[in-house]
């Protein structure tokens, strides 16, 4: 079994393509965080998951700013 990965994006927009596979069934240890836009946001929800479980792997995947 492989290791848990997070997604981690500000919006579904942003990662839309790599949420497609996640439904298909290609990638299937692989969650998906919808954090929010700004630092704040993206700092609170991933704490909050990162408390909830343990990930081998956690990108940040993303405009980076660019709204």
């Amino acid at each position: 079994m492989g290791k848990n990965i997070l997604v981690v994006a500000a919006t579904a927009k942003e990662i839309n393509p790599f949420i497609e596979l996640t439904r298909t069934g290609d990638i299937n240890n692989a969650d998906i965080l919808i954090s929010g836009i700004g630092l704040a946001a993206s700092t609170y929800h991933l704490a909050k998951q990162l408390a909830l479980k343990k990930y081998g792997l956690v990108i940040q995947a993303a405009g980076c700013g660019c709204f």
